[in-house]
């Protein structure tokens, strides 16, 4: 008995086509899978930028910038987001304003009793700011602030025979330690005196114990205009004159979503 040449070409032909069916419908819940998770990263953006703007205190339609990593729907089901970057301009920080950036990981979703895993925190502040700072500073002497990457350059005088001498002091900011924790150190490094650039020490042997009143390093609290949760870790000067930024950098407690203390303004 002879078999039809159709009648084996079916069974081949049914299973093209159950494959054709089983790759469409592959596809059809891929593609709602990344419809869907586009659908929930938008929704959890809009979140972070609400939350965001009623903690800073932002006027509305203050722009927000939130970077979400991965699968934002499988974590929503994991129950903690793995990666989220925050950047606002302008953030109000008392009388000045900054540039603020946020990064965190593990950030809880539905516990609210959990912590984050870890934030870190940068604020920028632009030349003007920065002068607005030290001159609210007490201790600091008296002039305009200037940003020199890798310094913060103090322009003053101090008297000299009867008359002031101008000095342009070359500070090297730096993050505290021990009882100046969470300070901002301002270290001197440089000076000048007319075109003539020296050392600190250079400066001392000079001019002696009148050079001391500047040649100091200065602490500044920043406790007033950061949450009680962010401790100052990092300084830097990045760039120079008005397209500069002092940038402070703090580690940010993880337990800031729950404690609603941590979210406080410090005091000096």
């Amino acid at each position: 008995m002879s078999i039809p040449p159709d009648a084996a070409a079916r069974p081949r032909r049914r299973r093209w086509r159950l494959g054709v069916a089983l790759l469409g419908s592959a596809a059809v819940l891929v593609g709602a899978w990344f419809g869907g998770d586009a659908i929930a990263r938008a929704v959890v953006a809009d979140a972070i930028r609400d939350s965001v703007s009623e903690q800073l205190a932002l006027p509305a339609g203050h722009p927000v910038d939130v970077g979400l990593d991965g699968s934002v729907l499988a974590q929503l089901i994991g129950g903690r987001l793995e990666q989220v970057r925050i950047a606002v301009d302008d953030v109000p920080l008392g009388d000045v304003s900054g540039d603020v950036m946020l990064a965190a990981r593990g950030v809880p979703i539905r516990d609210e009793r959990a912590p984050m895993e870890a934030a870190v925190a940068s604020i920028a502040l632009d030349e003007a700011a920065v002068q607005q700072v030290l001159a609210e500073t007490a201790g600091v002497p008296r002039g305009i602030v200037r940003l020199n990457d890798p310094e913060l350059v103090l322009l003053t005088s101090i008297p000299l025979g009867g008359a002031p001498l101008e000095l342009g002091i070359g500070l090297v900011p730096s993050a505290g330690e021990g009882e100046q924790r969470g300070d901002l150190v301002l270290t001197p490094n440089s000076a000048s005196i007319g075109e003539a650039v020296l050392t600190a020490e250079q400066v001392r042997a000079s001019l002696g114990p009148v050079a001391d009143a500047v040649l100091r390093s200065f602490s500044v609290c920043v406790a007033e205009r950061i949450p009680r949760g962010v401790t100052l870790t990092g300084v830097t000067v990045l760039g120079s004159g008005a397209a500069g930024s002092l940038v402070l950098t703090g580690a940010i407690d993880g337990a800031i979503l729950i404690d609603p203390a941590l979210l406080e303004r410090g005091s000096c």
